[in-house]
């Protein structure tokens, strides 16, 4: 009964463990940031897009992105928040996309259980790669733990998902074969993300042929103190990508976002002020270089600017004062002697002058007023002091 009970369960266990039995983790990482190597041995290329990395327990977990494809024989390394206690045990698991580790029906492909971190750059690997035995060993991340040669393969320009097997794989071209990428644009970044969620970054290829990304950098202001964040990310032909940041590195009250290649030189960058939370900050015209706020579209193409310009009013033009003139002329005189009386006395003063309460205080219009009585009063005595000048000049010329 006994051999008919194992008989029974063994087929099933067998099809339970070969369904992606090519797909493992080789190596991982706890601190200072944590990564995981995920392996393909088999002969086709493997989207794990959609699939899910996990601790032990909890209710958050880490989704891998989108256009995640591992090329036969190869291997991704993912950085994440993936919830790896350091100072005590924990368990890395490794889930395909069935459903989310919290679900009853979610579907765990691998897994591995430690004791305690070892440290910084100290990871956790299959030696020799792909077996049972595990040893915590410097990190030799996105290389084969073995040979410590790369394990990290470009994939096809149109990579092709093939379910059965094929006699001979064409060998794919190393990285060294194909020429630099120097126009990759940054989209989209989500600097000031809702409570409970990461920072991220959406890339644009303009290019006509896909380019996997190896190993380049997300940085913030050079040298601001924020360790630049490494990826590998697939970008298709005219299409964008986005990664997520495992932990944040972006200011909220301003910042520079900058992509850098596995060179670490610099791409493409823009800088923002005031993001508010949210909204993501992005260019609204992918080839320009001018950037806004804008409701989050990660993966697709942008929609338009969040903010409202409010054009500031021009200020109205000033009144124009009606101005009185008062002219006294005096007659010309038949001597050559010239007196004061010889010349055109000209007054001027405010017909009228208007409370502006956004110019002027009440006293300065009650001020102003007074200044205008002043030079009434002066007026009045032009026309005095002339005819005292005429009978001046009359008197003169009797004498004579």
């Amino acid at each position: 009964m006994v051999l008919i009970l194992l008989l029974l369960i063994y087929p099933f266990s067998v099809f339970a463990a070969e369904t992606n039995a090519d797909i493992y983790i080789n190596e991982f990482q706890i601190e200072p940031l944590q990564q995981v190597e995920i392996v393909n041995r088999g002969i086709s290329p493997f989207d794990i897009s959609g699939w899910y990395i996990d601790d032990d327990g909890g209710t958050s977990y880490y989704t891998v992105s989108q256009r995640t494809i591992i090329e036969p024989n190869s291997c991704v390394v993912i950085e994440g928040k993936f919830n790896l206690n350091k100072a005590s045990g924990d368990t890395i698991r490794l889930f395909d996309s069935t459903a989310p580790p919290t679900a009853t029906l979610s579907g765990l492909i691998d897994s591995y259980t430690y004791d305690t971190s070892r440290g910084e750059f100290i990871s956790f690997q299959r030696i020799p790669d792909g077996s049972e035995g595990w040893l915590p060993e410097p990190s030799t991340l996105g290389n084969w733990n073995g040979t410590k040669t790369s394990c990290q393969i470009l994939p096809s320009p149109t990579p092709t998902l093939i379910s059965t097997p094929i006699p001979e794989q064409t060998p794919t071209p190393s990285p060294t074969d194909i020429p630099p990428v120097t126009n990759i644009r940054i989209s989209e970044t989500m600097v000031y993300p809702d409570s409970g969620a990461n920072e991220w970054i959406e890339l644009y290829n303009p290019n006509n042929h896909d380019v996997t990304l190896l190993n380049w950098y997300i940085d913030d202001t050079s040298d601001a103190g924020a360790s630049p964040k490494r990826f590998t990310l697939l970008l298709p032909a005219k299409d964008y990508g986005v990664y997520e940041l495992s932990s944040g590195i972006f200011n909220n009250s301003g910042d520079s976002v900058r992509l850098l290649n596995s060179s670490n030189i610099v791409i493409d960058s823009f800088s923002y002020l005031n993001a508010q939370k949210g909204l993501s900050v992005g260019r609204p015209e992918i080839m320009t270089e001018a950037v806004c706020r804008m409701e989050p579209t990660n993966g697709y193409e942008n929609e338009s600017c969040s903010e409202t310009t409010h054009a500031t009013p021009e200020p109205p033009a000033p009144e124009v004062t009606p101005i009185l003139s008062q002219f006294i002329t005096i007659p010309e005189s038949n001597t050559s002697e010239s007196t004061v009386s010889d010349y055109m006395i000209v007054v001027t003063m405010p017909e009228t002058r208007p409370k502006n309460p956004d110019i002027l205080g009440t006293d300065d219009y009650v001020n102003h007023s007074e200044d205008g009585q002043k030079l009434i009063s002066l007026s009045s005595l032009s026309p005095l002091y002339s005819l005292l000048s005429i009978i001046s000049l009359t008197v003169k010329m009797k004498l004579k």
